[in-house]
C-alpha cells in the first residue's frame, strides 16, 4: 500500500501561500484484501486533516 497526497495552493500577489488544499489517495493491490469503502473514508480523512494542519500553520506563520 502507499499513500499519496497532493496539494494544491492558493497564492497572493507576492507568491506566498495563503491556503492549501490537499488530497489523499491510497494504492494498493486488491490481493492485499482491504475494504475498498474504509479506504475511502481513510482518504478523506486524510485530505481533512493534512489540509487543516497546513493551513493552521500557514495562518500560524509556518514552523517556528
Amino acid at each position: 500500500m502507499s499513500i499519496d497526497i497532493q496539494l494544491e495552493y492558493a497564492h497572493n500577489a507576492y507568491g506566498m501561500a495563503l491556503a492549501v488544499l490537499a488530497r489523499a489517495t491510497i494504492f494498493h493491490s486488491p490481493s492485499e484484501g482491504f475494504d475498498n469503502e474504509k479506504l475511502a473514508e481513510l482518504e478523506k480523512d486524510l485530505g481533512e486533516l493534512v489540509t487543516k494542519r497546513l493551513n493552521l500553520a500557514i495562518k500560524n506563520g509556518g514552523a517556528k
